[in-house]
C-alpha cells in the first residue's frame, strides 16, 4: 500500500513541480519543528510528535484528516527499517521522509 501511494500519486511531475517551487518554505518548516530530541553531534530528524503538532497546529484537520491519520502519514512516509527493537531509527524523520509525510497528509484534503 505504502509503495501504491509513491507510484500512483506521488512521484510525478505536478508534484516535483509544487515540491520544487515550495521547497524554502517546507524546509523551513522541518527546520523549525524538527530537532527537539536531537543529542548533540546528531543529524537533525523530526520525531512522530513534531510532526503530529504541525499538523495540530494547522487548523487543517477535519472530518477527513482526523488526529489518527497523522500518525498513519508519518509511518507510511518512513522508509522501512530491518531492526526496530534495537535502533530508533523509525521513529527519526529525516526531510525526505518529511516531503513525503507531507505528500501523504495532503492527499487526505
Amino acid at each position: 500500500k505504502a509503495q501504491d501511494f509513491r507510484w500512483n500519486r506521488y512521484w510525478n511531475e505536478a508534484v516535483d513541480n509544487l515540491y520544487k517551487s515550495h521547497m524554502k518554505l517546507l524546509q523551513e518548516i522541518y527546520d523549525k519543528h524538527s530537532g527537539s530530541f536531537k543529542k548533540p553531534g546528531e543529524e537533525n530528524y523530526m520525531a512522530p510528535s513534531e510532526f503530529e503538532a504541525i499538523w495540530l497546529k494547522s487548523g487543517l484537520l477535519n472530518d477527513r484528516f482526523a488526529n489518527r491519520d497523522i500518525n498513519v502519514c508519518f509511518n507510511l512516509a518512513m522508509q522501512t527499517r530491518i531492526d526496530e527493537i534495537n535502533s530508533d531509527r523509525h521513529l527519526k524523520m529525516s526531510f525526505i521522509e518529511f516531503l513525503e509525510g507531507v505528500a501523504r497528509a495532503a492527499n487526505y484534503l
